[in-house]
């Protein structure tokens, strides 16, 4: 095998020290690599040495990941042409020596726990550009560097016991990335640091004995650059930090992004004014911090949750999208409202916006909407109108983890769904989040009339919210449509003369297309709809503030709440969109079945009156998994298909009707429906909120209907 060029070992067994191919019996001496060897890859090596054969070698990747290997038997010489190392995962209590491997690029010894040492000779490869000693534990000091090096621009020491870099770290004038994350021994970082030009991440996340970053020390040489001009991404996480003085410094960090301040001690924030590319910002958890002074006009991401003692942020909002304030309990008790802070005028240069912070109310511009959804039609031309849709929900999460709200849009019942992930905290919270409309809604034709049905719900997500220490009350809900100002609305406002039910009867399609009026029905603003619309025959005016067109949303939208059939204009067909028919439609089919037969199991409880009503408490509530319905119907026409309606009520108010089919049948069948108890009686599907009614116990119902069929008998369990 002198002519061997490629090893690769997935399993090898191993006799007596001697490498010994699979299946191959004849091997019984010990063997030594050959020279011509190119590529060998033996992850798992269960030898403690490697042994080459004298001469120069041709081998230039080198793995033994996970191997038991300690040492390599005549270290690395001969071996010139030698690109990659990976000694990952291994037992080695020093690094070879590595000069006579000057073509090597990459070296790799993560998580090697013995390794006690790093060479010196890996300041002087003139190729080499990855140094890899994440994980090495007991990792203690990294070799100096004297001089200039070009070639490295990785270096990862994470996890390792570094007490501190060495000045001489200033020569690796190529570096890009510097990891320290972890190194709970490291306490001094020296100032030369500044020097390392090309710098472009800095990652000392956890490094808990720090506790100070170096300032920038002016050079006696004016020659001399010094700052971070190339840096991008700057990691102080838990580094608790009592200053952070640094950041005043107006050349340092010219280009930086990313900044992550969080869990550090500092009560002072500089204004930072010279971070002009800044679009990152965590100062989540310093719960010393008392005041965010300015936003950078790049900034887009700011969190600051869990900041205790925070009591002011800047006034205006700036280019800010997503901003989180979790438990940030002092900033609204400081009188920080979003009412004063988030106006609509806002929106005109945003097509995204999150906020969450502590609180009970929405803005007022929303309007509440108890149901969780709202629909509306409208035409091309409208629908370019819609800057965005606005929602805002009122939370609270009970529990240590966090749950999801699912966002469900449609265009003529075509579905699509988003998934928004928030924390858990105890206290009640408020989210409101903006979203251009073509991310919310997928459009792919308007029809030939062009004409939509546009449809919005947002739940909390049942895959997230079900069982155990996850549950999410939702107390309130509200949405708005922003559009832009409409061309002429002082020649097509109906403020004036209001449409009457037989004026609009009169329209004509043809007004619906070409129209760039919005009117108003039960609070909600759609483009103007035929004459065969009975929704919207009460027309109003469109809502102007600060030149923003503000479409209302009704917390009832009466085009759909009666409705059983279908409306159809010009070969348009808008089916009933109301919450029984679209919104709560999609009961996971994996919870039903349905098969032929009249007898009920023995374990169900005969309803007698076609309700079903029960008492409870919140502990009772608490550990309730769910019930399952059992109905026995029979088909009224073959061809017909069976739907059914499921009405709850909790404590006399109405929740969250559940609609869906059945199919159609030529027989008596068995219906068998589980029900998770927030998906009917929560508020938009959340916990219920047992506080809300101030009684210890609260009376729950279910009613259930069937159209295209009849109820035999219906039963739970």
């Amino acid at each position: 095998m002198r002519r061997l060029k490629l090893l690769i070992f997935r399993t090898a067994q191993v006799s007596g020290g001697a490498v010994c191919l699979p299946n191959d019996s004849s091997c019984r001496d010990p063997i030594c690599l050959p020279n011509d060897l190119r590529w060998l890859e033996w992850p798992g090596c269960p030898l403690a040495t490697l042994k080459f054969s004298p001469g120069p070698k041709k081998l230039v990747w080198f793995n033994v990941f996970d191997s038991q290997i300690k040492e390599l038997e005549g270290n690395l010489k001969g071996l010139e042409k030698l690109k990659f190392i990976d000694f990952s995962h291994c037992e080695p209590v020093r690094m070879p020596d590595l000069k006579d491997t000057p073509n090597l690029e990459k070296l790799c010894f993560r998580e090697c726990k013995n390794l006690e040492h790093a060479h010196e000779s890996v300041a002087y490869l003139s190729k080499l550009w990855s140094l890899d000693l994440n994980g090495c534990s007991k990792l203690q000091s990294f070799p100096a560097i004297p001089d200039k090096n070009e070639s490295l621009q990785e270096v990862y020491l994470g996890r390792t016991s570094i007490g501190e870099l060495p000045a001489s770290i200033e020569n690796l004038v190529s570096l890009k990335k510097l990891m320290l994350s972890d190194c709970k021994n490291l306490t001094i970082l020296p100032s030369s640091i500044y020097k390392l030009q090309n710098l472009e991440e800095l990652d000392l996340n956890g490094c808990s004995e720090l506790k100070k970053f170096p300032k920038k020390e002016d050079s006696s040489d004016p020659h001399t650059k010094t700052g971070f001009p190339m840096l991008l991404w700057l990691d102080l996480a838990r580094c608790h930090l009592l200053e952070v003085g640094f950041l005043e410094n107006l050349s340092c960090f010219p280009r930086l992004q990313h900044l992550n301040l969080s869990e550090n001690n500092f009560s002072y924030l500089p204004v930072c004014g010279q971070l002009c590319n800044l679009w990152f910002l965590d100062v989540s958890k310093c719960q010393q911090l008392q005041e965010i002074p300015y936003f950078p006009v790049k900034l887009r991401h700011v969190d600051a949750s869990g900041c205790k003692s925070l009591s002011k942020i800047p006034s205006q909002m700036g280019y800010v999208e997503d901003l989180q304030l979790y438990a940030c309990h002092d900033l609204v008790s400081n009188g920080f409202s979003l009412n004063d802070w988030l106006k609509p005028e806002i929106f005109l240069y945003k097509t995204k916006c999150q906020v969450i912070l502590p609180g009970r109310e929405m803005p007022k511009w929303l309007l509440p909407n108890e149901e969780g959804y709202f629909s509306f039609v409208a035409s091309k031309g409208f629908y370019e109108k819609i800057l965005g849709v606005a929602f805002c929900v009122v939370f609270q999460v009970e529990g240590t983890r966090s749950f999801q709200f699912e966002l469900i849009a449609s265009v003529d019942g075509k579905c699509t769904e988003h998934h928004m992930d928030v924390r858990s905290f105890d206290l009640d919270h408020v989210w409101l989040k903006y979203m251009d409309p073509k991310k919310v809604w997928i459009v792919d034709d308007f029809g030939p009339n062009g004409l939509s049905h546009f449809h919005l719900s947002i739940r909390v997500s049942r895959s997230h919210n079900i069982y155990g220490n996850r549950r999410g009350i939702v107390k309130m809900c509200g949405f708005r449509l922003i559009c832009k100002p409409l061309e002429n609305d002082s020649e097509n406002s109906h403020e004036d003369s209001p449409m009457s039910t037989e004026e609009a009867s009169s329209s004509e399609t043809k007004d619906v297309q070409d129209s760039e009026t919005c009117i108003e029905e039960g609070g909600l603003n759609v483009a103007e709809l035929p004459s065969e619309t009975k929704d919207v025959q009460d027309s109003e005016t469109c809502i102007e503030e600060g030149g923003l067109n503000v479409a209302e949303l009704p917390s009832e939208t009466k085009d759909v709440q009666d409705s059983e059939t279908c409306i159809e204009e010009g070969g348009l067909n808008v089916a009933d969109f109301s919450k029984e028919k679209h919104c709560y439609s999609s009961l996971w089919p994996h919870f039903r079945n349905v098969r032929p037969g009249g007898e009920m199991p023995k374990e169900f409880v005969l309803v007698e009156d076609g309700i079903v009503s029960f008492m409870a408490s919140q502990d009772l509530y608490n550990n309730f998994l769910g019930l399952v319905l059992c109905v026995v119907f029979g088909a009224e026409d073959r061809k017909k298909e069976i739907s059914f309606d499921i009405v709850p009520h909790i404590h006399g108010q109405k929740r969250n009707g559940l609609s869906g089919t059945l199919g159609s049948f030529d027989c008596d069948h068995l219906w068998f429906q589980f029900l998770q108890p927030n998906i009917p009686w929560g508020v938009l599907e959340g916990a219920v909120n047992f506080g809300q009614f101030e009684e210890s116990y609260l009376r729950f119902s279910l009613k259930v209907g069937i159209s295209g069929g009849a109820i035999k008998k219906w039963d739970i369990c």
